[in-house]
């Protein structure tokens, strides 16, 4: 799932940051953003945070992974609950760049906000 957004598990990074063999990827997000505006388009937010997750993917295959890691804050900013899944690629996001500090944080809230339940024997 991490690899996901970061793009860096099947592909390779070229010298200015883009990731090579992404061609096909990034035609097809053009073409979505031709018809969709932006997240407010969507109607639910499970189909917003496939917006977001594609559009962070698309920005850091690009070789601007800090607008995809603004498009990722944004989004859960939003959310009034946040999102599980979206937290976790914005840790992977936030790892990949060497930003240890902010994915720690991000999981402690994310610890808080859904907490790992144990059934006692």
């Amino acid at each position: 799932v991490a690899a996901r957004v970061t793009g860096r598990a099947a592909a390779t990074e070229t010298a200015g940051g883009a990731v090579a063999g992404a061609a096909p990827f990034a035609a097809a997000v053009r073409e979505m953003k031709q018809w969709i505006d932006g997240s407010d388009a969507l109607s639910t937010d499970e189909e917003k945070d496939t917006h977001a997750l594609t559009v962070a993917t698309f920005e850091v295959t690009q070789g601007r992974p800090g607008a995809a890691l603004a498009g990722l804050r944004a989004r859960l900013a939003v959310q009034p609950t946040g999102s599980k899944p979206l937290s976790r690629e914005l840790v992977a996001l936030c790892r990949e760049l060497k930003l240890e500090h902010w994915a720690r944080a991000i999981e402690d809230e994310l610890y808080e906000r859904f907490p790992v339940a144990k059934v006692l024997l």
